[in-house]
């Protein structure tokens, strides 16, 4: 099972075609990133740059500032800008795995580990393509790695600088104003200490850069006391939302997804390191060996634990499997043969499903006349994920033209106020229906519904009492306003239907409602 993964190419690939290999994807990266609109989830934190603040409804800051930073203040509002930060954290990190585990091992397992990274689709997709918490997270978990291996698994024992454990007090302090998943960093350093290394707790340096890390969690912890703890009854109501039962959906979705996730041929590379690691089939310092299982194994054993009794999405246990990527290359390298630097085929084939996955799902999304969801009229396109990513802006122009006769004939009275009642749609509503023709914009529903849209209302002019808005929502993601607003408005027009095709096909409707006469002034 092991030779198949280990087959070098007739022609021995030296150590420059890993950054050839390495950039070719990153350009494949960028041509996806310019030419395809933002997912659900990126396209809402986009309102985090639009609205700094301390932290959010749903997450830290850190996202935000990333998007600002890339934006130049939200100047440059084109994907590639807002994306721009996961495409640059994505080169930072494979620099930084593959300084990590030649510290560890050699440049030979470096190379190995960053091709191994450059493969992951969790790594060098959802993070290192969208823009999301874990983009920002992962750069700084990694960069938390670093400086853990520099701590833990030097070789001069404890007379390690004191640098070091200020810098990784820092690092794991932005990791979790990134994403609070950053705490589980420390919890594995304590799983190690105390389970294998308790000589650790007589380091002071070690109390003294955990409660540093914790002077960055005041910025969070500040504004939940301001916002009567926001964010922890979101997240603990999806811990608790369906109760402490048993599902085995959520568990079987949680290793599905993370077999997919990681990229099916790494997966199998892990496993097989796992199993060659715990039977001494690693030559490497036990300590190391030791230490990087206890990087990774709790993490992924404790989101597989909660998803057996709540739904988890498979994204969460990701960071666990950086230190499975430096174990696996430093497991690959052993195989080199006479310490001669090539690539396995099995990586090579992980890089290629990689970028073969990308340029079929830009394909999909851009130019694909194929409706991979409902073909039901009413429903059409439900469950297709394509259209999440195409057909806003040209939505957006087509908007404007109803709303310009509208206003002509005086069809609607007021303002054009744009109004949904959840995050999504609203945030695709919002940057590409109602910012680009100076439309007001409301999110008006339950703040389990609307999340940081609660907030933002209370930035902006309220539709007042007498005046129209229109309602708008797709028949992929459809949610009827008559249930919803029945008692905030006099009346609600029938739908006028705005199809959307793609390469000639029909894809789904914008169905847009004209909502008569606000009872009050809203939200």
């Amino acid at each position: 099972m092991t030779s198949l993964t280990l087959q070098p190419h007739k022609k021995k690939l030296s150590a420059k075609w890993v950054w050839a290999i390495i950039l070719f994807t990153w350009i494949v990266k960028s041509i996806v990133a310019y030419g395809t609109e933002l997912s659900n989830d990126e396209v809402y934190y986009v309102q985090y740059a639009f609205y700094p603040d301390w932290n959010y409804f749903d997450h830290p800051p850190l996202v935000g500032l990333c998007i600002r930073f890339s934006t130049l203040g939200m100047m440059l509002k084109q994907e590639w800008f807002i994306r721009l930060s996961g495409l640059i954290f994505s080169l930072a990190n494979m620099y930084l795995i593959f300084k990590t585990t030649a510290l560890l091992k050699n440049k030979n397992a470096g190379y190995l580990a960053a091709l191994l990274y450059n493969s992951s689709i969790y790594a060098n997709v959802i993070t290192g393509l969208l823009i999301l918490p874990d983009t920002p997270m992962l750069f700084f978990w990694l960069l938390s790695l670093y400086y853990a291996v520099k701590i833990f698994a030097s070789e001069k024992g404890y007379a390690i600088p004191k640098k070091n454990f200020f810098l990784l007090s820092i690092s794991i302090g932005l990791c979790m104003l990134s994403k609070i998943h950053g705490l589980l960093i420390w919890g594995c350093l304590g799983f190690y200490i105390l389970f294998f290394d308790r000589r650790w707790l007589r380091v002071k340096l070690i109390y003294v850069s955990f409660f540093l890390s914790l002077i960055f969690l005041a910025p969070i912890v500040g504004w939940n006391i301001a916002n009567h703890f926001m964010t922890f009854q979101y997240h603990g109501g999806r811990v608790s939302e369906h109760g402490f039962h048993l599902q085995t959906d959520s568990f079987f979705r949680e290793i599905f997804g993370g077999f997919a996730y990681q990229n099916p041929i790494n997966y199998v590379l892990y496993v097989i390191a796992v199993v060659a690691c715990i039977r001494g089939g690693i030559r490497l310092n036990q300590r190391k060996k030791i230490f990087l299982l206890c990087m990774s194994l709790p993490v992924i054993a404790l989101f597989l634990g909660l998803s057996l009794f709540m739904d988890t999405l498979p994204h969460w246990n990701g960071p666990g499997f950086c230190a499975l990527i430096i174990l696996t290359a430093i497991y690959l390298t052993d195989k080199l043969l006479n310490n001669h630097f090539f690539i396995p085929k099995s990586v090579m084939a992980a890089n290629g499903l990689v970028v073969f996955g990308l340029i079929v799902a830009f394909i999909l999304v851009r130019f694909a006349p194929v409706n991979l969801g409902n073909k039901d009229e009413k429903k059409l396109g439900e469950n297709d994920f394509t259209l999440d990513m195409m057909g806003w802006k040209k939505f957006g122009n087509d908007f404007k033209q109803l709303a310009l006769r509208d206003s002509s004939t005086h069809v609607t009275n007021g303002p054009v106020t744009v109004i949904s009642n959840k995050w999504f749609p609203a945030s695709h509503l919002d940057l590409y229906v109602a910012r680009p023709n100076n439309y007001n914009f409301l999110a008006i529903g339950e703040v389990h519904e609307i999340h940081q849209f609660y907030f933002i209302n209370q930035t902006k002019p309220a539709l007042q009492k007498g005046n129209d808005a229109y309602y708008i929502t797709t028949t992929n993601f459809f949610n009827d306003p008559l249930p919803i607003y029945k008692d905030k408005f006099e009346s609600i027009d029938e739908p006028v239907k705005i199809p959307q095709y793609k390469s000639g096909k029909l894809m789904r409707y914008f169905l847009v409602y004209r909502c008569r006469g606000a009872k009050s002034n809203l939200p």
